[in-house]
């Protein structure tokens, strides 16, 4: 989870070195990939203790997730990593370059209105580097959202795609709907 409001930090890993990238979504992870990169280790402890409510007026609920804002994290994961070389071996580096860029991607293709963008420099490189990782990233991503990156290389298959993720959505809204 990359949320801030669900950790607990030492005062000196805020330090000046630590760059804001003024985004409008995402920023905790950003500082969370920062800090990631200055310590040894990290310990977590098994226990709740905060609720969170997201609000439908809230910043994550407002913007729209564009294409080129999935550009443009990435860019920014990819000045972290290159800022703190050495901190993190290079192919560690890599899968989380690419976990974060998968995030944000599946979330665009995810939404039926969103273009077919799979001829992009992102996504092309988001699918070269994906099959490295096929174990790994299984653990991270549902199948459903695996399955709708790998058919979204093709535009042809986009209409696919759309009706597939519209599948999605209604069912994970049945789903809470009846949980209620």
């Amino acid at each position: 989870m990359p949320a801030l409001w669900s950790k607990i930090y030492r005062r000196e890993l805020f330090g000046e070195s630590l760059c804001h990238y003024p985004m409008p979504m995402g920023q905790d992870l950003l500082l969370n990939l920062q800090i990631g990169c200055r310590v040894a280790r990290v310990r977590t402890i098994d226990y709740v203790g905060y609720n969170y409510l997201q609000r439908a007026g809230s910043s994550i609920h407002r913007n729209k997730l564009t294409f080129d804002y999935c550009k443009k994290f990435a860019e920014c994961v990819d000045d972290i990593f290159a800022r703190n070389a050495g901190a993190v071996a290079p192919e560690r580096a890599e899968f989380l370059s690419l976990v974060s860029g998968l995030w944000w991607y599946v979330g665009y293709i995810s939404k039926s209105s969103n273009s077919w963008r799979g001829s992009d420099e992102l996504a092309k490189k988001l699918h070269e580097m994906a099959p490295r990782y096929r174990k790994a990233l299984r653990t991270i991503f549902s199948g459903k959202q695996l399955l709708l990156f790998r058919l979204d290389r093709w535009r042809a298959l986009r209409p696919a795609v759309i009706a597939l993720s519209t599948v999605f959505r209604w069912g994970e809204s049945i789903k809470r709907r009846l949980s209620r």
